[in-house]
C-alpha cells in the first residue's frame, strides 16, 4: 500500500485489509464424552466429514441403536461439539418351568424385569412301584427376569402301601396295609375244621 506523508494537498488513502480463514474446531464425542473425531481446522462454508455411526453395548436391561448427532450438522459459525445419541430397546429374556424329566411346562419371552409367572397346572410325576410323587416346588425362588432362567419341578416321595388280603377257604380273614418292600407275614398258619372226608 501507499505510505501515508505530511498533508500537501487532496489524497484519498484506501485501506488494504489480508483475509485470513477463521479455524473452528468440530468435535464428535459418544455418549459417554470419548472423542470419535476431532478436527482444528475448518472453514466456514467447509463441509463436515461426519464420522462412522458409533456405537453403544448393550447391558442387560437395554439395546442401543445410533440415533443421531445432538445437533444439526450446518454451516460452521463457531466451535461446535456433536454428541451421539441412541434410542433403546428393552432386552427380552426367556425363562422356563420345567419338569425334573426336563421337559417344559411353560415357557415365556419377557421384557427384563418381568416377574415369571407359573404354569396354570401343578407339575406331576409318575408314581413308580416303590414311590408317590408330590410336588413340592421349584428348585429356585422366582425372581424379576434379569437373564434367561429354568425353573425345575421338585418333588417330595412317599414310599408306597398296598393292601394284602389273607384268604382263607375263598374268605378274606384279614387285611393288612405294608410297605412297598416290606414282607408281609400272616402269623400263625391259618386252620381248618376236618370234615367226614379231609383233615
Amino acid at each position: 500500500g501507499e505510505v501515508v506523508t505530511t498533508v500537501s494537498g487532496n489524497k484519498t488513502y484506501v485501506a488494504q485489509f489480508t483475509a485470513t480463514y477463521i479455524d473452528y474446531t468440530i468435535i464428535f464425542k459418544n455418549y459417554n464424552g470419548s472423542v470419535i473425531s476431532q478436527k482444528t481446522d475448518y472453514h466456514y462454508g467447509e463441509t463436515i466429514l461426519v464420522p462412522e455411526n458409533p456405537t453403544k453395548e448393550a447391558d442387560n436391561t437395554y439395546t442401543y441403536t445410533f440415533k443421531g448427532w445432538d445437533l444439526d450438522v450446518t454451516i460452521l459459525t463457531e466451535d461446535v461439539v456433536f454428541v451421539a445419541t441412541y434410542s433403546s430397546t428393552i432386552k427380552q429374556y426367556t425363562y422356563k418351568f420345567v419338569n425334573d424329566d426336563g421337559s417344559i411346562l411353560k415357557e415365556n419371552v419377557v421384557d427384563y424385569g418381568t416377574m415369571p409367572v407359573e404354569p396354570d397346572t401343578t407339575p406331576t410325576k409318575e408314581s413308580t412301584a416303590q414311590y408317590h410323587f408330590e410336588f413340592a416346588g421349584w428348585d429356585k425362588e422366582l425372581v424379576e427376569v434379569v437373564a434367561d432362567a429354568t425353573y425345575t419341578a421338585t418333588y417330595s416321595s412317599t414310599v408306597r402301601s398296598y393292601e394284602i388280603k389273607w384268604v382263607v377257604d375263598g374268605n378274606t380273614v384279614r387285611t393288612d396295609i405294608v410297605e412297598y418292600g416290606q414282607m408281609p407275614a400272616f402269623g400263625a398258619d391259618p386252620t381248618k375244621a376236618a370234615d367226614a372226608e379231609f383233615t
